[in-house]
C-alpha cells in the first residue's frame, strides 16, 4: 500500500519519508505493546483433527496495537483519497479501466474497506 501511495504521488520523495516514518513509528508501537503481552493465558481446545488456542487473558492494552495499524492505514488512505478527490475533478470523461491512476485509486480505496473497516468495526 505504501509503494501504491508513493506512485500515485508521481514518486515524490516527501511521500515516501513521510510514509516510512509513520511505518517505523507504527512498528515501533506495536513491538513495544507486544512486549508487554507477557501475561496472556492461551488453553488448547481440539476440535477434531485440529487443534486451536484460545486466549483467555489479555492485557488492557492490547487494543493499542489494532489503533497504531489503523492509524497507518488511516494516513495511507487519506493521501489515496486526496489523491482520488483531485483526479476525480480533473477527469473531463468517464472513469475507464486503462490509466494506471484509475487502477491505482481503485485499489487503494477497496483496499482500504476490505482490510481496514471491518477491523475499525471489531475494534467498536
Amino acid at each position: 500500500m505504501q509503494f501504491r501511495v508513493y506512485a500515485l504521488y508521481n514518486r515524490a520523495k516527501w511521500v515516501l519519508a513521510l510514509t516510512f516514518t509513520f511505518f517505523i513509528i507504527q512498528m515501533a508501537t506495536t513491538l513495544a505493546l507486544l512486549a508487554e503481552y507477557q501475561e496472556v493465558h492461551v488453553i488448547a481446545i481440539k476440535l477434531g483433527i485440529w487443534t486451536n488456542c484460545v486466549v483467555t487473558n489479555f492485557p488492557t492494552d492490547v487494543v493499542g496495537t489494532w489503533i497504531s495499524m489503523m492509524g497507518f492505514e488511516g494516513i495511507l488512505f487519506f493521501l489515496a483519497l486526496y489523491k482520488t478527490v483531485l483526479h476525480l475533478l480533473r477527469l473531463n470523461h468517464p472513469w475507464t479501466r486503462n490509466g494506471a491512476v484509475e487502477v491505482l485509486v481503485r485499489d487503494n480505496i477497496l483496499y482500504f474497506l476490505m482490510f481496514v473497516h471491518p477491523i475499525s468495526v471489531l475494534l467498536i
